[in-house]
C-alpha cells in the first residue's frame, strides 16, 4: 500500500495531445499526486472518464503530466523528496486547482463541481478509508449490523 521505492518511474515520453491524454498518463499523474502506487484500476477508470468529460479536464491532465514529468526528468530523486522546491515545481492557479481536485476525489471519493451534479464516485476505493481500515466499516459498503452505527469503534 502506498508509495514504494521500487515504484514504476514517472514516464517522460508520452502523448502530449491536450485533447486526448491517455489513461496511463492519468494513472501516473494520480499516483504522483496521491503518493499512492496501488490505486484501484476500476476507480481509476471512473475518475479518468469523469474528468475527461470536463471541458478543462484533458488539458489539465496533459499540462500537469507534462510539467511533472519534465521536472522529474531533471531530478529523478525528486519523487522521494517533500516539499518540492524550484521553478520547475511552480504551478499556475488552474494546475494547482486541478491537482487539489484530483486529490479530493481520491481521498473523499466525491466529485464536486459547481457547474455539474456532485457524485459519490468511490466507496471502498476512497483513500480516506485506508486510515481507518480494520477499525471502522466503510459506510454503505461493509455491513454494520442493526444499531451498531451508534457504538464506538472497538
Amino acid at each position: 500500500m502506498g508509495h514504494s521505492a521500487n515504484a514504476a518511474p514517472f514516464r517522460t515520453v508520452w502523448n502530449n495531445d491536450n485533447h486526448n491524454p491517455t489513461p496511463e498518463n492519468f494513472a501516473m499523474l494520480c499516483a504522483f499526486i496521491t503518493l499512492q502506487d496501488d490505486l484501484d484500476p476500476q476507480s481509476m477508470k471512473a475518475v479518468y472518464e469523469k474528468l475527461m468529460d470536463e471541458p478543462w479536464g484533458p488539458s489539465h491532465i496533459t499540462r500537469l503530466h507534462t510539467k511533472i514529468g519534465a521536472a522529474l526528468e531533471r531530478d529523478p530523486s525528486a519523487r522521494d523528496k517533500t516539499p518540492l522546491h524550484g521553478t520547475e515545481w511552480q504551478f499556475d492557479d488552474g494546475e494547482k486547482w486541478f491537482a487539489r481536485h484530483v486529490l479530493e476525489i481520491w481521498y473523499t471519493g466525491c466529485y464536486e463541481n459547481a457547474e455539474r451534479p456532485s457524485a459519490r464516485m468511490l466507496y471502498e476505493g476512497a483513500l480516506m478509508y485506508r486510515a481507518v481500515a480494520g477499525v471502522l466499516n466503510v459506510p454503505m459498503v461493509e455491513p454494520l449490523g442493526f444499531g451498531n452505527w451508534e457504538k464506538p469503534p472497538s
